[in-house]
C-alpha cells in the first residue's frame, strides 16, 4: 500500500496543479473579458460535463498509445486534466463573477496591469474557490480506478485506488487486511480535507451557491 500511495501522489498532484492553473485563467478570462462569441464558446465548453465519462475512455486510450504515453506519468495525468478541467473552469468563473468590480477598478486607478490584477487582486480573493476545486479534483484522481487500469500495465505503478483491489481474488478476501488498506488508502485525503475544511466551505458558500 506504501508504493501504491506514493504512486498516487505522483499522479494526483501534477494532475492537481494544472488543473487549478488552467481553470483559474480560463475562468478568470471568461468573467471578466468581453469578447465575440464569450457565451457560446463556453456553454460549447460546458456541455462536455453531459457527455458520461466512460464513453472517453476509448478515444483517449487510442490518443495516449498513438503519443507512446502508455504506462506513463502523463499518460495517466493529461487526461484526468483534460476531463476535470471543464468542471474547474465553471467553478472559477463562477466565483470570480462574484467578485466586486469595483476591487479591480480601484487596482486600476493605483496603475495595476492586468497580470497584477490577476495576481494580487483575483488569485488571493479566490483561495476559498481554488480550495474547494482542489479538493473535489483531489476526491477524483485519487478514487478513479477505470483510467489507471486502462493505460497503467505495470503492477509496481498503480495508484491506491487500484492497489486496494490486490488483497481480493477469485479465491477470497482477507477482510482485515483488505479494510486495513482502505484506512491507510484514505488517511491522505482526511488529513488534507481537515486542514482545508474550512476554505472548502468558503468556496461551496461563495461560489457554488450563485
Amino acid at each position: 500500500i506504501g508504493n501504491s500511495i506514493v504512486n498516487s501522489i505522483t499522479y494526483s498532484v501534477p494532475t492537481l496543479v494544472l488543473v487549478l492553473a488552467i481553470s483559474g485563467l480560463t475562468g478568470y478570462a471568461f468573467a471578466r473579458y468581453r469578447f465575440p462569441g464569450r457565451e457560446a464558446l463556453f456553454f460549447m465548453i460546458l456541455a462536455l460535463l453531459m457527455l458520461p465519462g466512460i464513453l472517453l475512455v476509448i478515444p483517449m486510450f487510442s490518443e495516449i498509445v498513438s503519443f507512446g504515453w502508455g504506462n506513463s506519468i502523463q499518460g495517466v495525468v493529461l487526461p484526468w486534466v483534460a476531463v476535470d478541467i471543464v468542471f474547474g473552469m465553471f467553478v472559477m468563473r463562477t466565483f470570480f463573477e462574484s467578485l466586486p468590480r469595483e476591487y479591480f477598478e480601484a487596482a486600476r486607478l493605483d496603475g495595476a496591469n492586468e497580470i497584477t490584477l490577476l495576481l494580487r487582486v483575483a488569485v488571493p480573493l479566490a483561495v476559498p474557490a481554488f480550495a474547494t476545486l482542489a479538493i473535489l479534483d483531489l476526491l477524483f484522481t485519487w478514487n478513479d480506478i477505470i483510467w489507471p487500469l486502462v493505460v497503467i500495465f505495470d503492477n509496481t505503478r498503480l495508484p491506491v485506488s487500484v492497489g486496494v483491489l490486490a488483497f481480493s481474488s477469485q479465491y477470497g478476501t482477507d477482510y482485515g487486511v483488505t479494510f486495513a488498506s482502505y484506512v491507510l488508502a484514505s488517511l491522505p485525503l482526511i488529513i488534507v480535507f481537515a486542514f482545508t475544511s474550512r476554505r472548502f466551505m468558503q468556496g461551496l458558500q461563495g461560489g457554488l451557491s450563485i
